[in-house]
């Protein structure tokens, strides 16, 4: 029997007939169900299974809205990029003691015990936060750009939800009310 969870489809892959981006989907005892009606043929057991077998990017949906999962470092394969919270690009690869690191232009360590299970930067205050993960991007599509370390032609596997601060919550707020007042003011000017 597998798991009973929800997910949403936060990239398509390549065949987007199959699943829709945006979409909240439920695992019922493990069987997912694509959006032709046909069922996958693996057992699913967590998000990370849904995320191996088939071409698109899940997030798990908890029943409070939060996106979470056991361990994100799972999603990490050797040839994927990763995009740190800088905005820098490095390259996931294997070192001489077969262990998984993080490799770019800007950036460089090994996985274990650098990054924790939320892909954040053991670390993580005051510059060296700016080392946590905040995109996972699949394999390249296009084999002659393979070795460079560059997100185009590369499906997102996983993507870091922003958190808004109290400045930009506020700010949103003030520019929703400019934009009631506005509606209201040319409603006016019409009388």
């Amino acid at each position: 029997m597998g798991g009973n969870f929800k997910v949403r489809c936060i990239n398509d892959g390549e065949f987007s007939t199959l699943y829709t981006s945006g979409k909240v989907y439920e695992i019922s005892d493990g069987i997912f169900v694509f959006d032709d009606g046909e069922e996958i043929d693996e057992t699913i057991n967590c998000v990370e299974d849904l995320i191996l077998y088939t071409s698109a990017g899940w997030e798990l949906i908890e029943e409070e809205g939060e996106v979470k999962m056991k361990d994100l470092r799972r999603l990490l394969k050797i040839g994927y990029i990763v995009e740190h919270i800088d905005g820098k690009l490095s390259r996931v690869e294997m070192n001489e003691n077969k262990e998984l690191i993080i490799s770019g232009e800007k950036h460089y360590y090994p996985l274990k015990g650098n990054l924790d299970k939320n892909l954040e930067y053991d670390e993580g205050v005051g510059d060296w936060a700016i080392l946590g993960i905040k995109t996972i991007y699949g394999y390249s599509k296009h084999n002659g750009y393979a070795h460079k370390i560059s997100a185009s032609g590369r499906k997102v596997i996983w993507k870091r939800q922003e958190e808004k601060s109290p400045t930009q919550l506020e700010i949103e707020s003030i520019e929703l009310e400019q934009r009631k007042l506005a509606d209201r003011l040319s409603k006016l000017k019409e009388v």
